[in-house]
């Protein structure tokens, strides 16, 4: 479950479709006390217990626009002044102190990339 304070407008999140019982990836479009609004095949009213978070892989990353280095597990994009290692970001690879915050699921990089640039993190369609 993902908590009402975590989540922001544009935040993608999954939610269990009750027609066909897929797992469908949608997107915050407004949030309330205790619902949001996410999209979808048509938008949706649900609580937050029915959403769940995405976790974040290399899959993502790439869609994202992130790339990987050569034989490494470090990916990083051109705008973005941090390293994603092992889901945790990091200004420098070389010193432990470095690292910045663990990002596990995809809204926490959504969120911390929009704190860093003020703009939204977007999908890239190759």
């Amino acid at each position: 479950m993902i908590k009402a304070n975590e989540l922001r407008i544009g935040n993608l999140v999954s939610r269990l479709d009750l027609g066909d019982h897929s797992l469908r990836v949608e997107s915050v479009l407004e949030l309330r006390k205790d619902k949001v609004l996410t999209t979808g095949p048509i938008s949706v009213i649900c609580l937050y217990s029915e959403t769940k978070p995405i976790p974040l892989t290399e899959e993502w990353l790439f869609k994202f626009g992130f790339e990987n280095k050569i034989l490494s597990s470090e990916f990083s994009m051109n705008d973005f002044p941090f390293i994603i290692y092992n889901n945790e970001i990091w200004t420098d690879r070389d010193n432990d102190d470095d690292v910045i915050c663990k990002v596990d699921f995809v809204h926490e990089l959504q969120n911390f990339y929009f704190a860093v640039k003020r703009k939204e993190l977007e999908l890239k369609l190759n």
